[in-house]
């Protein structure tokens, strides 16, 4: 794990110039908000840590199997998201996307296995 001990704080050390020029005052913003409501802080901190995870259990998928498996994973993630979001929402659009989706991760996987 020393490839994300290493990426992470240099990834934050060149993202935070671009996201405080881009975003604006928002560090007082947040700190405003935070004293208003001082469950934002608990909500952000939370929302780091899941990345944090998020990042970490890539990083180990990748390490004890393959980058292939994580792709599988990746596209699995989303057509189960996309299948949920069709039993709560009942939108008819988005089954039909569905069958498109699964139908085109299926010739991407034929493709990447073909090739390598």
């Amino acid at each position: 794990m020393n490839l994300l001990l290493y990426m992470a704080p240099m990834a934050a050390l060149i993202l935070l110039p671009f996201t405080l020029y881009i975003e604006g005052n928002v560090a007082s913003i947040t700190i405003e908000k935070a004293r208003g409501d001082p469950y934002i802080v608990f909500l952000l901190i939370g929302n780091s840590t899941v990345a944090y995870l998020v990042n970490l259990t890539n990083f180990l998928v990748t390490k004890h199997t393959s980058a292939l498996t994580l792709q599988v994973l990746g596209n699995a993630k989303a057509a189960v998201a996309a299948a949920v979001s069709i039993l709560i929402f009942r939108n008819p659009q988005l089954q039909s996307w569905v069958w498109c989706f699964t139908a085109r991760q299926r010739r991407d996987l034929r493709s990447r296995l073909t090739e390598g």
